[in-house]
């Protein structure tokens, strides 16, 4: 919580379906809250998005593993900038 411009009480979070920008927003905006469980998420996050962009993790239908599209790649690639630029605000 805190005051805005106008002296009026505003809120902001960001819960586990918060987009990355939405999260990055947060941890530059709220450098003095409290980021623990942050802290803990976003080296799960990068793990996963850099394991799904080698190919280590697939999807499967029907048991065929599916390839990822290029637009996939690209989204997936672009989430990853995006928790890799937290994990370095994080850091500071």
């Amino acid at each position: 919580m805190y005051l805005d411009a106008d002296g009026h009480v505003q809120w902001e979070g960001v819960g586990p379906y918060s987009d990355e920008q939405k999260i990055l927003a947060f941890v530059e905006t709220f450098p003095s809250a409290s980021m623990a469980e942050l802290r803990k998420v976003v080296p799960a996050k990068l793990r996963h998005l850099r394991r799904t962009l080698s190919g280590e993790i697939f999807w499967t239908i029907n048991g065929m593993k599916q390839p990822m599209s290029e637009a996939d790649v690209e989204r997936t690639t672009k989430e990853l900038g995006g928790w890799e630029e937290i994990g370095r605000v994080l850091e500071r």
